[in-house]
């Protein structure tokens, strides 16, 4: 019987897949998932300047902000293409088990996205940004046995 376990590191940017066969295993990259929108500035996620308003009493005139920063869209559009990503690989049955290690904020997005079937395999969640990390940082990370 195999006992795939799929280990993501993820933060809003980007993620690293990795697989390790049973709970002793070596990690192994899978996959690299870039969203580089969420590195540039709000500005630059939009294609003009907030609208401008007028005091309703008194001659002010000021800028509107943006209600939900740009920045934090993008980090929710990668949110979900990468639960959408990874619930085809667990229907697909790639992997029996997931660990999820993320950037705190980041973890929070996914957290609020799982669907059913990948929480029913969701192993453990650790809080850390590791994402630059090698196979041993990760792999650190993480219970003895997965």
């Amino acid at each position: 019987m195999s006992d795939t376990i799929w280990i993501v590191a993820a933060n809003s940017a980007g993620a690293v897949i990795w697989q390790a066969e049973g709970p002793h295993g070596p990690l192994r990259q899978q996959q690299v998932l870039v969203h580089p929108e969420a590195r540039q500035h709000n500005e630059d996620l939009v294609t003009d300047q907030p609208g401008r308003v007028f005091d309703s009493a008194g001659q002010g005139r000021h800028a509107t902000d943006y209600g939900t920063s740009p920045k934090d869209h993008e980090a929710e559009v990668f949110a979900r293409e990468l639960i959408d990503a990874l619930a085809r690989a667990r229907a697909e049955g790639r992997f029996d088990r997931l660990y999820v290690v993320a950037a705190p904020a980041f973890l929070g997005r996914l957290r609020e996205q799982y669907p059913e079937p990948l929480r029913q395999v969701l192993a453990g969640e650790v809080d850390k940004n590791v994402v630059r990390e090698d196979a041993d940082a990760v792999r650190a990370q993480l219970p003895e046995r997965l």
